[in-house]
């Protein structure tokens, strides 16, 4: 028998029953993992991100650690710290398409990825700039996983209209005005770049110095 602990922030791992006697059982604890253990940052030989848990901010961090893991503390993804150490991951990551009633959640850090969540208020699958940590499981690689999750299951067991056609132009109509914003923009720029190129040249001409002419 096999089980796994989860949100005491102390060791985790496997805990085997194995019997010694024909009448005793005995427990045998094998950890893989212990989330007490002080993060580990080896950014000087390090070569791959990898997770810690915070015990005092309850919460997993990216760390540049080496090759070889150097700390029990460390997990090659923040799922799977969190899993692991974060008694708050069935609220993060919950079970299902309940992942699609959670707010989109950008998170702290500093990276900008392309990432899918859906709004159930609009009821549509959205376009949102990841920053790279923390967040919720309300986050998609791609528009048909969301639509796969949180969309088509709601139209089957409801027989609701499609809503594709409607999200698709919606979109797209978002995009086209986008892309107009931006050529407006840049007419606008380079106008006014080209106002003031001609003004300056203007000015210089009238300030150019007049030669003297010596009286004999």
């Amino acid at each position: 028998m096999v089980s796994m602990f989860r949100g005491d922030s102390s060791f985790r791992g496997a805990i085997t029953f194995a019997s010694l006697h024909p009448h005793s059982t005995h427990c045998v604890f094998i950890s893989d993992y212990d989330c007490n253990e002080p993060m580990e940052s080896n950014a000087k030989g390090g070569k791959v991100i990898r997770w810690s848990y915070d015990k005092m901010m309850g919460k997993c961090k990216p760390t540049v650690q080496g090759e070889q893991r150097g700390t029990r503390n460390s997990f090659t993804s923040e799922k799977q710290c969190l899993m692991t150490c974060s008694s708050d991951y069935d609220n993060i990551y919950p079970p299902g398409d309940a992942v699609c009633d959670l707010p989109v959640e950008s998170g702290p850090c500093l990276a900008l990825i392309p990432m899918w969540s859906y709004n159930k208020e609009r009821k549509l699958c959205e376009s949102f700039l990841y920053s790279g940590c923390q967040g919720n499981g309300n986050r998609f690689e791609n528009k048909d996983n969301c639509t796969s999750l949180c969309i088509n299951p709601k139209k089957g067991r409801t027989g609701g209209a499609d809503v594709s056609g409607e999200q698709a132009s919606e979109t797209d109509a978002g995009l086209v005005i986008g892309i107009i914003c931006g050529v407006v923009f840049g007419a606008a720029f380079l106008v006014t770049l080209s106002l003031y190129l001609v003004q300056r040249k203007k000015l210089k001409k009238q300030h150019k110095p007049v030669p003297t002419v010596e009286m004999t």
